[in-house]
Order: structure tokens, then C-alpha cells, then sequence
């Protein structure tokens, strides 16, 4: 009897919300079960599920109501106009034992609005983003064009060397310094982002079935990931110690530095969320927001290149044109690589990286589209069903640059092209993404031709479904242009 009405009590839904698959009491949606156990893509699952149920559909895992919004016009109703209701981040299983209440991607309210604002002021005035900054990128792409070369053309997956690039320009930002390429301890600070990442999924069944923590072993690897966050936010804490030591507030040389003068403004002020410990989660959301997506994107372009030769060759050509082959692409050159930049903007759109951004939550109930959405609910944005819109987008699965171009050979950025989202939690790195991306690929482009690996097998297109959709391993050869 007892059992009974524990089933009955969790089969009982919220009266009006949003359209979806049948509700299997303790279970939730079946189909999307079955999906994250075999790690399957979300997109296609959500893809039928909006043929069926429309542009605002819900479905339930375990107990947890999910919200899947459709459609830029809804994502811009729910994330723009209502952004203060749906900008909150769920509690959930791995987001509180690993966020715990700490730092911006994890965090809501008061925490996640100060700390963010901090880090967006902060990061500007250390040049984040401007063509100030362009330094420390071409500094950091110098190092990974030597590595290159030394490589004389020899087959290559670009796996660790472009996570080691893209990571020590977040290093610059904060630590003030950078790491060699074979440094082992950098490189196990990678190697653990790299496996907490490729964990992420396992993890996530214990946000839907957190009892499923109690079995024994460590079957969804989450005491592994706890492990692996303690080792990154001990080496951090090493960084953070050195900066207290030798700390000087008339010369701030980094975003740490930055940090322990607000901090130390706020010692002796009113309550603040300002804190030690703040600091530590707030450079772990800047390492894995400022080098997994431009990575990850880098990664895709090289397979997009090698696929496409003379996509490559154009490109070559434009540089060849405004800068030849000495001259270091700069950003005040952008506007007239035109054709590079349209390349830029299909390679975002096409690796559709990010396809849900992260699970966000409402504030409050709230009416929408005449749906009744709880308090708490998780909700996703679908950015997959914009970048990849047949109705915006002319045979959306085609890699094709010059859809950007219009008659008179201008950039056009349709409203559609949302890759780093929209509304409060847009991405807080865009404009050093898109300077990284533009001036990493124009670089790479001037100096080699992209190839297949010696056997001729061209890369995957297919992803690998997790925080981020990465791409499959894969080999090229960069080879010295003459």
C-alpha cells in the first residue's frame, strides 16, 4: 500500500504544462531514459518530440519536470523578455555537490549576479575581448605554430594541442602567466578537465535518480569527478596563494589579483559573497567556459577545412591577397577577410557545440504560451533547433560559408545565428571566442595546408554527446605551404 501511494503521489502532474511523451511513474520519459543510458543524441530525440508536441513540449525524468523551449522567437520570449524567471540554474544532484553554491555557471541570485558582475568588469579592464588583448593571443599562437612545425607534417590529432593553446590564454588572463606545452602538471590539469567532461553524462543520471548514489562502487563515476575537482581547486589554491603573497593593489596584474582587491574592499563592508573560496570555483567556470568551447570549435573547424580543400584554398587566397605570407593576421584586418569571417560563422553554426546550452530553471511559476510551467522546473533551450532551422537556414546540413554573403558580397548575420545564446546568461566570453577564432584559424590558413592523414581517411562528422558535442578522434597533417 505504502509503495502504492508513493506511485500515485509522483505520477500526479502540474495541471497544464506543456505537451509530452507519456509519464512512467519513478521512470519519466522512457525514450530519453533509454537515450542517456546508451549516450545517444538529445537532438534527434527533441527533433521528434517537436514534430509532436510542438515548440514548447515537457517530458519528465525520475520526478524532475523538463521544459524544452523551440524556436528563436520562443527562446527570445522566455530568455530575453522573461529573463529574470528563467535565468536560474536547478538544483540538481551534481550541480550543488560540485557548484555547492559557489561561482557563476552553478550559481543563482545574489552569488551569481555579483560574481558575474565582477568578472565581466574585471576582465574588461584586463583588456578581455579588446584588440589590446590581441598580444597574449598572437603570443600563445607563435608557441602553437612552432609546435606545428616541429611536427614536419606528420599525422596528428589536434586533441591536447589546441585545449593547451586556447587554456593558456585563460592562464594569461588569470594567473598572469603561461604553461610549455610538455608541462606535466598542466598537462594533468587538462587531462582531468578532458575526463570530468567525458564523465559528465554518467554523472547526470544522479540529478534525475540521486538514490542511485547509494549503490555500491562508484558506478557512475561521481566520486571520480569529486576527486578531480579537488585536484583542480588545489592547484588553483596554489595560484591564489602565490598572488596573496606577493600581492601589491597598485599594480594588478591579472584576474586574481583583481579579485583580492575586491575582496579586500569588502572585508571590513557589508555582507558580500565575496570569499576565498568564491575565487577558486569562479577561475574553475572561467578555465572550462574559456577553454572548452573555443577548443572544442577550433577542433571542428580543422575537420570542416579538410573535408572542404576549397573552402581552405579561398580562404588562402583572401589572406594571400591582404596580407600575404609574412604578414601576422591582426584584428584591425578582419573587415577585409570577409570570406575567412563567413567561414568562422558556418564553422560555429555547423559544430552546433553547445545545442542546449546549460540546464536553466525558473525562478517563480510562470505562464507561458498558455502552459502552466512550475517553480523549479528545468528548463532547456533548444539553440540546435535555431542554427539548424531549414525554414532560416537552406539545406541546413551543408557546410556552406557564402550563405552569409549577400548580393553585394556584405556579411549577413541572420537573427538565427545564436551560437553563444541570448538573454542574462549569454556567454560572457564571446568577443575573446570570436578574436581567438578568427585570428587562430587565419593563422593556421596562412601558414599550412590542411590534409588527411597519411591513409586518406577523412574525419568524422559525427559528435560525441556530452557538455559540449565534441568531435570524434580523429589524425591530419599540417603541411608547410611553399
Amino acid at each position: 500500500m505504502g509503495v502504492l501511494l508513493i506511485v500515485r503521489h509522483f505520477s500526479k502532474k502540474p495541471p497544464n504544462i506543456p505537451p509530452g511523451p507519456t509519464y512512467i511513474p519513478l521512470v519519466g520519459c522512457v525514450q530519453i531514459f533509454l537515450n542517456s543510458l546508451k549516450k545517444g543524441d538529445s537532438r534527434i530525440v527533441y527533433r521528434r518530440f517537436r514534430e509532436k508536441y510542438g515548440d514548447v513540449f515537457s517530458f519528465y525524468l525520475g520526478s524532475r519536470l523538463i521544459v524544452v523551449i523551440n524556436g528563436l522567437n520562443n527562446l527570445k520570449e522566455a530568455f530575453v523578455k522573461k529573463g529574470d524567471v528563467f535565468s536560474d540554474r536547478p538544483h540538481m544532484f551534481t550541480i550543488d555537490k560540485v557548484g555547492q553554491g559557489r561561482g557563476i555557471v552553478n550559481t543563482s541570485g545574489l552569488v551569481w549576479w555579483e560574481q558575474r558582475k565582477f568578472a565581466v568588469s574585471a576582465l574588461r579592464q584586463l583588456g578581455f575581448g579588446k584588440t589590446s588583448f590581441e598580444d597574449k593571443v598572437h603570443k600563445e599562437i607563435d608557441s602553437f605554430l612552432n609546435v606545428i612545425d616541429n611536427l614536419n607534417g606528420r599525422d596528428v590529432d589536434p586533441k591536447r594541442m589546441i585545449p593547451t593553446a586556447i587554456s593558456n590564454i585563460i592562464c594569461s588572463i588569470v594567473f598572469g602567466d603561461r604553461f610549455e606545452y610538455d608541462d606535466p602538471l598542466f598537462n594533468k590539469f587538462l587531462d582531468i578537465f578532458d575526463e570530468n567532461l567525458k564523465m559528465v553524462g554518467g554523472t547526470s543520471f544522479l540529478n534525475f535518480y540521486p538514490l542511485l548514489q547509494y549503490l555500491p562502487g562508484d558506478l557512475f563515476k561521481f566520486d571520480k569527478v569529486l576527486e578531480n575537482v579537488e585536484f583542480v581547486q588545489g592547484f588553483v589554491r596554489e595560484k591564489v596563494e602565490e598572488h596573496r603573497q606577493s600581492f601589491n593593489e597598485e599594480k594588478v596584474r591579472d584576474f586574481i589579483d583583481a579579485y583580492l582587491l575586491e575582496l579586500r574592499q569588502h572585508i571590513h563592508g557589508s555582507e558580500t559573497t565575496f570569499s576565498y573560496d568564491q575565487l577558486v570555483k569562479v577561475i574553475g567556470d572561467l578555465f572550462v567556459g574559456g577553454t572548452e568551447t573555443t577548443s572544442t570549435t577550433l577542433r571542428w573547424a580543422l575537420i570542416y577545412l579538410v573535408r572542404h580543400p576549397e573552402v581552405q584554398e579561398r580562404m588562402f587566397k583572401e589572406i594571400y591577397r591582404h596580407l600575404g605570407t609574412t604578414k601576422r593576421p591582426h584584428m584591425a584586418f578582419k573587415q577585409k577577410l570577409v570570406y575567412c569571417k563567413c567561414v568562422t560563422l558556418e564553422i560555429q553554426r555547423m559544430a552546433d557545440i553547445a545545442p542546449f546550452s546549460v540546464p536553466h530553471a525558473t525562478s517563480e511559476s510562470v505562464g507561458f504560451k498558455n502552459y502552466f510551467i512550475p517553480k523549479g522546473t528545468i528548463v532547456i533551450p533548444n539553440i540546435h533547433s535555431v542554427l539548424k532551422d531549414p525554414e532560416a537556414w537552406k539545406n541546413p546540413e551543408e557546410f556552406k560559408p557564402e550563405r552569409f554573403l549577400n548580393s553585394e558580397g556584405k556579411i549577413v548575420k541572420p537573427d538565427q545565428f545564436i551560437p553563444f545564446f541570448l538573454g542574462k546568461r549569454v556567454c560572457m566570453g564571446e568577443s575573446l571566442a570570436k578574436m581567438e577564432l578568427h585570428l587562430f584559424l587565419t593563422s593556421i590558413v596562412q601558414r599550412y595546408k590542411i590534409l588527411p592523414p597519411e591513409s586518406g581517411e577523412l574525419p568524422s562528422l559525427k559528435s560525441n554527446p556530452g557538455l559540449t558535442f565534441t568531435p570524434q578522434n580523429y589524425f591530419i597533417r599540417f603541411v608547410r605551404r611553399q
